[in-house]
């Protein structure tokens, strides 16, 4: 490649940083988040990450960590209701 087919080519876009998540749902473009009480205090970060994943076009689905534990049906249910048309 010459120095011309350089000049004419447009710019790559920036790579998309990798984020670790506890579920993802690819095709319905939703992330879901299982929280535990070492949440509380990172709301901000948190906050910050569900941000960066709507930027790349995922919604998050934040469920408490005592709610999958103690009433799952009821967690699948929210589940299934973001999955949802």
């Amino acid at each position: 490649m010459n120095q011309r087919n350089c000049q004419n080519q447009p710019p790559k876009p920036a790579p998309k940083a990798p984020v670790v998540v506890d579920f993802v749902a690819p095709r319905a473009r939703l992330v879901v988040e299982v929280d535990g009480a070492q949440h509380r205090l990172r709301r901000a970060a948190d906050a910050r990450r569900d941000a960066k994943l709507a930027r790349i076009g995922y919604r998050v689905l934040r469920l408490e960590a005592g709610l999958v534990m103690r009433h799952l049906p009821v967690a699948l249910g929210r589940v299934r209701e973001a999955l949802a048309p």
